[in-house]
């Protein structure tokens, strides 16, 4: 399990659109996809936000608005970084494959 977060103070959750909706919220990897959830009720507030596997090290802005994300291809051998939305969408390469 690989987790980030935003603090206390930071409004997190990508605004009034976001339905996790979170006041300190986590970024983690389940079984290979990409999920945010509120630290206080991660269970019943975590959406997924990925659903094509091969996703690790996600990092959630200070804002809670963006997740940026390592993606690694099905053969191992090139990683692309993301960024997709807390409260989700399409996910855009931020750097492209190695």
């Amino acid at each position: 399990l690989w987790a980030g977060g935003c603090g206390l103070s930071d409004t997190g959750g990508g605004g009034d659109t976001n339905p996790v909706g979170f006041t300190r919220g986590i970024a983690y990897v389940s079984s290979g996809d990409i999920w945010v959830a509120d630290a206080q009720d991660y269970e019943s507030k975590a959406q997924r936000l990925t659903t094509d596997l091969g996703n690790s090290l996600p990092a959630l802005s200070r804002d809670g608005q963006v997740v940026a994300y390592v993606h690694t291809d099905a053969s191992g051998t090139g990683s692309t970084v993301f960024k997709v939305s807390s409260s989700g969408g399409s996910p855009a390469a931020l750097v492209p494959p190695r």
